[in-house]
């Protein structure tokens, strides 16, 4: 992963993720923190899973579209762009 990569996923993080990221950087950086601590940080963070962030709602909206799109029930996005533009 490249800087530019880093901190893309940086900016996405929200702010309480980005405090706590800085904090254990600088803790590792003043000897505070040994590495391994910023290391393990860093590998929770990695291995999270989306889903587990997305409240009921959002999960029951995606399961729906899933269904939707098993039963054949699909909208073409020029049909929307049409709808849009009118």
């Amino acid at each position: 992963m490249n800087t530019n990569e880093i901190l893309r996923e940086i900016e996405q993080l929200p702010v309480a993720e980005k405090l706590l990221l800085i904090e254990l950087t600088l803790k590792s950086i003043r000897g505070n923190v040994p590495n391994t601590q910023l290391k393990e940080a860093v590998e929770v963070y990695e291995k999270r899973d989306f889903w587990d962030e997305l409240s009921s709602f959002q999960k029951t909206e995606i399961m729906e579209g899933i269904e939707q799109l098993d039963r054949g029930e699909r909208v073409s996005y020029e049909s929307i762009l049409k709808k849009i533009n009118r």
